[in-house]
């Protein structure tokens, strides 16, 4: 009797430990899943941060590029008002007037 309590034992003792090592391993295959979930996300947010880094550099050069042509109209624009304050020098108005353009450009 006492023989068949024993193994009574062990069979619950044994079908525990089974139920225990289950909730383990189920355990850990959920951690796996959220390590491979975590991976996933920062490759993502990896790839759209050069993405957007990507774009935010084609953005400054194409402001550059506007800047560096507004800077030549400039420079046309000064040199224009140069020739025309040349051939202005004929009257001292004009020529005060044309000076005053010229330095505030």
């Amino acid at each position: 009797l006492k023989l068949a309590e024993e193994g009574g034992q062990l069979k619950t003792a044994k079908a525990n430990h089974e139920n225990i090592v289950g909730s383990l391993m189920k355990e850990v295959q959920d951690a796996v899943k959220e390590v491979k979930r975590f991976r996933e996300n920062v490759r993502r947010a990896e790839h759209r941060r050069e993405q957007s880094v990507d774009l935010h550099r084609k953005e400054i050069k194409a402001k550059n590029e506007v800047i560096m042509k507004l800077e030549r109209e400039n420079e046309l624009v000064k040199a224009k008002l140069c020739k025309e304050l040349e051939k202005a020098k004929g009257s001292t108005e004009s020529e005060i007037v044309w000076r005053q353009r010229v330095t505030k450009l």
